[in-house]
């Protein structure tokens, strides 16, 4: 009965990673970039500006792109990014979840059989 209680556990665990997952509809997986560019004057003083933002992202198949972000979506990306870092969380916690409970589902369906595991069929 332990078992089940432990699997009925995890089953609500699952339940509240799915719902949370679904509540989240825009995100952006990826990493914000800034830079500064640096440029010397006649009389050899050195200036820099702050240019847009990079928004390094993955693209499907492997690899990264790169798009500039205007200054007035900062805001909206830097959002959007922190969403994306959330639903990875919560994927790994549902992978972890469903890994475990399929570990005790397995355990409970060897526990109902008459042979034990560690006995080979030579030794019956």
């Amino acid at each position: 009965m332990k078992t089940k209680s432990i699997q009925q556990q995890l089953v609500d665990e699952l339940d509240k990673t799915s719902v949370e997952l679904a509540q989240i509809n825009l995100y952006l997986e990826g990493s914000l970039q800034k830079s500064v560019k640096r440029y010397t004057k006649k009389d050899g003083t050195v200036s820099e500006y702050e240019l847009p933002p990079v928004l390094q992202y993955p693209k499907e198949g492997g690899g990264q792109k790169q798009m500039r972000i205007p200054r007035r979506h900062v805001d909206l990306v830097k959002k959007l990014l922190i969403e994306g870092t959330r639903r990875q969380k919560l994927l790994e916690r549902h992978r972890a979840l469903s890994f475990k409970l399929a570990q005790l589902q397995l355990r409970s369906v060897d526990g109902e059989k008459k042979t034990p595991l560690h006995m080979s069929r030579s030794h019956r």
